[in-house]
């Protein structure tokens, strides 16, 4: 069976959110169930994801490989809420800059 085509999701992040990830104490990123998220995010079969620390150049960088992407609650420690949204559970840490 061939390997698995590499597909890469990038997401901008502000640091209390990039750093948590960063330090391994959260493992899973949200975002709400919206018209741009569905249209990135529904039917598409990502395989990691590249988080930026902000929008500067020269901007921390870390990629993770996806365990899934599902439409889920999200927990209120790592920055969800009680509502549905999209959840991109993480894997593991592949590589990361600027430290």
């Amino acid at each position: 069976m061939p390997d698995k085509q590499k597909a890469l999701l990038t997401m901008t992040l502000n640091s209390e959110w990039y750093d948590m990830i960063w330090s391994g104490y959260k493992f899973e990123e949200y975002r709400e169930i919206k018209p741009f998220w569905n249209t990135r995010l529904e039917g598409r079969n990502y395989t990691e994801v590249e988080f930026i620390n902000g929008y500067h150049k020269g901007a921390r960088r870390m990629r993770w490989t996806i365990k899934e992407i599902v439409k889920d609650k999200g927990k209120a420690i790592y920055g969800g809420d009680k509502e549905l949204c999209w959840v991109i559970r993480l894997d593991k840490l592949l590589w990361f800059s600027g430290y």
